[in-house]
């Protein structure tokens, strides 16, 4: 389980929505939630805090989200590391879409020159 660190929790991001953009959670997590934020799923923060991460004990900055209760509460949240803010999250997939969407071939204006001719040579069979 994460504990508690003694750090102030930083402003701002509670009620700010976010992407979850890495659903593998440690199995450990479904000992307090009934439920995981999936990939690609929207959440609400309602809390942020730190505490340190159940493996390697690090300090991590954690979620708590409206629409997934905590179980039982007063447990630590979501390492934040699996999700971004979605209005970043907005930014960085249309620019992705930018980098992939086929490009239209530059139009040319037509020549008024007409083409070369071309002789043709045929080639007798037999």
């Amino acid at each position: 389980m994460l504990e508690p660190c003694p750090m102030n929790p930083l402003p701002n991001p509670v009620g700010r929505k976010v992407v979850c953009v890495e659903d593998d959670f440690h199995p450990h997590v479904f000992t307090h939630y009934r439920r995981i934020p999936v990939k690609d799923g929207v959440y609400t923060i309602s809390k942020i805090e730190w505490f340190r991460h159940y493996e390697t004990r690090e300090l991590c900055l954690c979620f708590n989200f409206t629409e997934i209760p905590w179980f039982p509460p007063g447990n630590a949240g979501f390492a934040a590391y699996h999700f971004r803010f979605l209005e970043d999250e907005k930014i960085v997939r249309s620019q992705s879409r930018k980098q992939f969407l086929p490009r239209k071939p530059k139009e040319t204006a037509p020549s008024s020159k007409p083409l070369p001719a071309v002789p043709l040579q045929v080639q007798a069979v037999g």
